[in-house]
């Protein structure tokens, strides 16, 4: 990987070309470059490039890119990007990332955002299909990402990144989806409430303030040790044949006690979030729009292995309503 280089301002920039050029098929600069390249086919500029570039298939730095490259197909920075990368399917750049990729493909080894180590204005964010990085400080979104040390937000359909606890006293990452690889603090819930007699949770996330202790991860600072989790809620009442099957998104905190591992931390557990159910009148999927939103509270203490715990909750519930078919209604009590 080539030495990441912050791009010299104007004054100091030595550039081949300085201006616009315009071409039917190709631009090309061999070495550095300030100023627009529009091109029916591709941009070329050897090292570093200041301004915009516009191409019907593809832009190409070999350096740092500080501005826009705009491309039909692809858009490639191989040492770093300040500013925006945007196509119709690859971005990619071999360094740093301070700005927009948006494609359906986008990659870059380092996303810059508000927990990066030292501190730094700069915000970096991907926006596609399919995201990919090695360290992300920033946002991604998409079906899927690919993380890797991740300090910032993920929110897609899949994402992957590394959930080992940083040795700064940094925040970790936010992952937001159905399913996240690589998760710390899952856990597994059966609870009745007064929609369903059985309910199935389970979810996936991470650890915001872990820490690098062993056999503790007890936050440094903080009172609690914090997780965001995804849940994955599956409901079902047996007498009524009714079922539903819904998202949530947690914030879970466990006591501490001391930093050192102590049979004292995590005796008590708290956890407040939003989830969202599509409920079912029938055992078949019911295609109409039945809609519960819960805002939920709940806390528990350790018994043996595992957490008893209560909670209260605040329901809404949004459904479609059928010509001279009964009123949908469920077991909670309502306020007027």
């Amino acid at each position: 990987m080539p030495e990441e280089r912050e791009l010299i301002n104007e004054e100091g920039f030595e550039s081949n070309s300085k201006g616009i050029q315009g071409a039917g098929i190709m631009n090309y600069v061999r070495n550095n470059a300030i100023g627009i390249q529009v091109a029916g086919v591709v941009n070329i500029v050897g090292r570093d490039f200041k301004g915009l570039q516009i191409a019907g298939i593809g832009n190409n730095t070999g350096g740092s890119t500080l501005g826009l490259q705009l491309a039909g197909l692809y858009n490639l920075s191989f040492e770093s990007v300040g500013g925006f990368q945007i196509s119709s399917l690859y971005n990619y750049t071999n360094a740093r990332l301070s700005g927009l990729q948006l494609g359906l493909i986008n990659k870059a080894v380092r996303i810059k955002g508000k927990k990066s180590t030292p501190p730094t204005k700069l915000r970096g964010m991907q926006l596609g299909l399919l995201n990919m990085s090695k360290e992300m400080d920033g946002v991604q979104i998409a079906l899927i990402n690919f993380g890797g040390n991740t300090r910032g937000v993920q929110i897609g359909l899949i994402n992957f990144f590394n959930s080992t606890p940083s040795k700064e006293r940094v925040r970790m990452g936010t992952p937001i989806g159905l399913l996240n690889f690589g998760s710390k603090g899952s856990y597994m819930r059966l609870y009745y409430d007064e929609i369903y007699p059985t309910n199935i949770e389970y979810t996936t996330g991470n650890c915001v303030n872990c820490s690098h202790v062993l056999y503790s991860e007890m936050p440094f600072e903080d009172n609690n040790q914090l997780f965001n989790q995804n849940a994955l809620i599956f409901g079902w009442d047996y007498f009524q044949d009714t079922w539903g099957l819904g998202y949530g998104f947690q914030r879970v905190f466990y006591n501490k006690a001391t930093i050192m591992p102590s049979p004292d931390n995590k005796r008590r557990v708290m956890n407040y979030g939003l989830k969202f159910l599509h409920l079912n009148r029938s055992m078949s999927f019911d295609r109409s729009f039945n809609l519960l939103s819960r805002l939920n509270f709940d806390y528990g203490k350790k018994w043996r292995f595992l957490y008893v715990f209560a909670g209260i909750s605040l329901n809404y519930f949004l459904h479609e309503a059928e010509d001279g078919g009964d009123v949908y209604k469920i077991r909670s009590a309502k306020i007027q």
